[in-house]
């Protein structure tokens, strides 16, 4: 489903890969692509071991790809808020300073941060549309 900015809702939180473990995953499936049938099966088994560790199943792992994709999507609007800080209020330009900190770290950021996100990049689209300054 897609917001109004049609851009897809992030998951839950929950289903999100912590970075030490996307890291080894990525270095672990960076092996399947070996010439040797031996070391194919190993990195297979291992990524599966890993990922069994973790409690997690691999639609969590697809999902969570997903998920980073979104959080990037959210950077970029914050970048582009920050851009035209001067429009915002004290109180909301502290807010993107803060999810954009959040967002840098890996986090996501929740639906009611996300709407309020989307309500100050409304605002800097719409002054840029009317002839004001970004």
């Amino acid at each position: 489903m897609d917001d109004h900015h049609g851009r897809p809702r992030s998951e839950p939180q929950e289903s999100r890969l912590p970075p030490t473990l996307r890291d080894k995953l990525a270095k672990i499936l960076g092996m399947l692509g070996s010439d040797h049938d031996g070391e194919v099966l190993a990195a297979a088994r291992r990524a599966q071991m890993l990922i069994k560790a973790a409690h997690l199943t691999w639609a969590q792992i697809v999902s969570a790809s997903h998920i980073v994709e979104i959080a990037e999507i959210d950077l970029q609007l914050v970048e582009r808020c920050c851009v035209s800080i001067t429009l915002y209020e004290d109180y909301e330009a502290a807010f993107l300073h803060v999810i954009r900190a959040q967002l840098r770290r890996g986090q996501s950021i929740s639906r009611k941060q996300r709407a309020w996100l989307d309500s100050l990049y409304s605002r800097a689209m719409a002054e840029t549309s009317d002839g004001g300054t970004p």
